[in-house]
């Protein structure tokens, strides 16, 4: 009951955890690859999405707990 609606559900998209999503992902112009540490060693950044602003917001876990982080491109 609280999942956002089907292909918009985190990172497995829909509550049967299939992890299709029926979206393209933002592409842009000559886009570029980058890798940084944004969570501490164990941690991990497995989901993201973008709120009604259309900013980029992901969930990090970490051995301590989770991070909500604003990313900013």
């Amino acid at each position: 009951p609280f999942l956002a609606p089907n292909g918009r559900s985190g990172m497995h998209a829909d509550a049967a955890g299939s992890g299709t999503h029926p979206y393209a992902g933002p592409l842009g112009r000559s886009p570029e690859v980058t890798s940084e540490k944004i969570a501490p060693v164990g941690g991990e950044c497995a989901t993201a999405t973008f709120d009604a602003a259309g900013r980029l917001i992901t969930v990090c876990g970490t051995f301590t707990g989770f991070l909500l982080k604003l990313l900013d491109p």
